[in-house]
């Protein structure tokens, strides 16, 4: 279901609120009185609202969903139960399902914050496998929901909880799929209650504090009221810095933003999108104005108490963002419009909560009026359609976009593979986050999952310091990272999807199939602050991603002239005895010997004489200037680590008048050759 085809109001600001706490009276008593359901509707349009969540028992809100689809306000029902974990919908909610379906709504909550042990049933908590439980029961509360032609909610998750609500989500997910009911995705949507958590500005984790550790300014202290004296507090933020810190690390996703986190671990899991719906969020107060009510409680205390008027600034902000929000994100749900005067016990705990309530001066908040003063300047305006998502280029991949990249047209001729170093959801976080300035087109999962994250087109910044052609590689080349580490196997899964996407580049740009071409990270040339990377590593199998590419195995070119390069370093160059090795082949054939690769430059073709870890070898990183000139036609290397078995491989061409050994196997060393035929006998 693409998202344009989920319902939104005709007007949509993206702008929601939370009605009130109580299921028997979700937006107050019936009627156009003060706090009324009229009442509050004509606020919520004052105010710019354009979405409402409402808490029901059953059909409660049977006369006011009509009334909120007249005022052009979309309705999303959440049916509510005590303790509804690990339950399904009881005979009577299905039935008011249904009534409100017929009346109109399509947004169905069934049950909520699994991951508190107080959202569970007596002795339920304890039974363990609770991410697996709660999708047992939604999978048959979502095939109710989708029978009536609802939209279910995968179940929101309270921030942090008794179980992590980061891992419980990504456990649900799991169980979808292990279950094999990923169907069920088609036509949900995802549930998500994010909040200004423990005081966290709009920007967390990504704010100078929380990355920095930045201390308090003079300003900053006497403007705000806070949990410790100074001293304290720029201890805390000295010791609590985490530098390099994204929304998907642990417990960095505590704050507004977690919408973000949770798109973004669906889309790695899943590979497609589904909208984001706030619930239940927004900023809370903290100091109380109720005597005898205690400040509300903190546990990151960086950050200032939120007055009425920080608050204020962070609703005010977090609307007037709406009209910019991502595509998926359809709406928040400020918790909540009204408590006691909406109908609510005035002791449940929530009335420092309430936007509308006598603890505050006229029974209201700040930012109400400001809120109605923004709607009435033009700050909310619609939406508009939804744009479709730009999708993938290369078909079998999913698309997440890296905000690190230069626009285009930048044409290729070059494929650089690399390895991440780490999983594909860490590589994918790195590349997301602006901070990093990394990037590259793909990733390759170990079970062969592809994201693209940078239009063919455009530039990823993702080969370092890395040369070709005398520029920064980036210029030229397409950079796909490997999921995993040097030194590591790569999987079958992987080795597939790389040379099917290899296949799809080469033919993209008609990049030559070539190892002068698809290159390791390890095979550019330095630049001035070359990393000495290492990867794609020597357990990567470059004849079989090229054989698997087609790649044509290159003629040498039918001039003849051909040099022999070796190693050498300030200190030495190769043994005597490697030189004494080449002595029939050089009689033979009168190649070139040289230690220079300049010299071998000159040369259309070039044999490197010994493997990378050989004594005094010709670097990976000097094979990869060789290659990558066009004079030079044709380049091998003679993997042999010592001179006995460079005297075998050379001597058996020149016996075989193979001067190029392309039909000469390789040579195993005398020696090793004579240990194997002793323990076989």
């Amino acid at each position: 279901m693409k998202l344009s085809a989920y319902p939104r109001p005709t007007f949509d600001t993206g702008l929601g609120v939370h009605g009130t706490p109580n299921a028997n009276k979700p937006l107050g008593d019936h009627g156009d009185g003060m706090y009324q359901e009229g009442w509050f509707i004509q606020l919520m349009q004052d105010m710019g609202i354009t979405w409402c969540k409402l808490v029901v028992n059953e059909a409660e809100a049977a006369v006011v969903v009509p009334r909120l689809f007249a005022a052009g306000i979309m309705p999303i029902i959440r049916l509510f139960r005590e303790k509804p974990n690990p339950g399904t919908l009881t005979a009577q909610q299905k039935a008011a399902a249904q009534t409100y379906r017929n009346l109109g709504v399509r947004y169905f909550e069934t049950t909520n914050e699994p991951n508190l042990d107080v959202e569970w049933q007596d002795g339920q908590w304890q039974l363990g496998n609770r991410p697996q439980r709660v999708i047992d029961a939604w999978i048959s509360d979502a095939d109710f929901i989708k029978s009536i032609g609802g939209l279910p909610a995968l179940p929101a998750c309270s921030p942090g909880g008794n179980d992590d609500d980061i891992e419980f989500f990504k456990a649900m997910l799991q169980r979808l799929k292990d279950r094999g009911r990923t169907d069920l995705l088609d036509g949900a949507w995802i549930a998500v209650h994010n909040s200004t958590t423990d005081g966290h500005p709009l920007d967390y984790p990504r704010d100078d504090v929380n990355q920095n550790g930045t201390p308090v300014s003079d300003q900053e202290w006497v403007s705000e009221a806070w949990y410790a004296d100074r001293a304290t507090v720029n201890q805390r933020r000295a010791q609590g810095k985490n530098p390099g810190q994204t929304l998907l690390d642990p417990g960095a996703s505590n704050c507004w933003l977690k919408y973000q986190a949770l798109h973004d671990i669906f889309v790695q899991m899943l590979g497609f999108e589904i909208p984001v719906l706030s619930t239940e969020g927004g900023s809370w107060v903290d100091i109380s104005p109720k005597p005898g009510v205690p400040d509300r409680g903190r546990y990151d205390i960086r950050y200032p108490k939120i007055s009425i008027w920080r608050q204020n600034y962070f609703l005010s902000e977090i609307a007037k963002s709406m009209k910019n929000a991502p595509r998926w994100y359809f709406c928040t749900a400020w918790w909540c419009l009204a408590n006691q005067l909406g109908g609510a016990d005035v002791n449940n705990g929530f009335e420092m909560d309430a936007l509308i309530s006598s603890w505050w001066a006229n029974n209201k908040l700040p930012i109400v009026d400001t809120m109605k003063q923004l709607k009435a300047a033009g700050a909310f305006p619609d939406r508009g359609p939804i744009p479709e998502a730009p999708g993938a280029e290369y078909p079998a991949a999913s698309w997440i976009a890296s905000p690190n990249f230069d626009a285009g047209p930048f044409p290729k001729r070059y494929v650089i593979i690399l390895t991440l170093g780490g999983s594909l959801a860490s590589g994918i976080a790195v590349f997301q986050n602006p901070q990093t300035q990394q990037s590259a087109h793909f990733l390759v999962g170990k079970n062969g999952e592809v994201v693209q994250m940078v239009k063919l087109a455009d530039k990823s910044w993702c080969s370092g310091d890395g040369l070709l052609e005398g520029q920064n590689a980036n210029n030229f080349a397409y950079n796909i990272e490997l999921e995993g580490a040097v030194g590591q196997a790569y999987p079958d899964a992987q080795y597939n999807a790389l040379i099917a996407l290899l296949k799809f580049l080469v033919a993209h740009d008609n990049i030559p199939v070539s190892r002068s071409r698809l290159l390791g990270h390890s095979e550019l040339t330095p630049g001035p602050n070359w990393a000495n990377p290492q990867d794609p590593g020597p357990t990567f199998d470059w004849n079989r991603v090229m054989q698997g590419v087609g790649a044509v195995q290159p003629q040498p070119d039918p001039s003849g002239f051909h040099c022999l390069l070796l190693g050498q370093t300030v200190q030495s160059i190769v043994p005597w005895s490697w030189i004494e090795a080449l002595q029939l082949y050089l009689q033979t054939y009168r190649s070139t010997l040289t230690f220079s690769h300049d010299d071998a430059q000159r040369y259309p073709n070039v044999s490197i004489v010994g493997a990378v870890d050989a004594p005094v070898p010709v670097s990976a990183e000097v094979e990869a200037i060789v290659r990558q000139n066009p004079n030079v036609k044709w380049v091998e290397r003679i993997n042999v680590k010592d001179a006995p078995s460079l005297q075998a491989t050379m001597n058996a061409r020149a016996q075989n008048g193979d001067k190029y050994g392309l039909n000469t196997p390789p040579i195993v060393r005398v020696s090793r050759l004579r240990a194997l035929l002793a323990r076989i006998g």
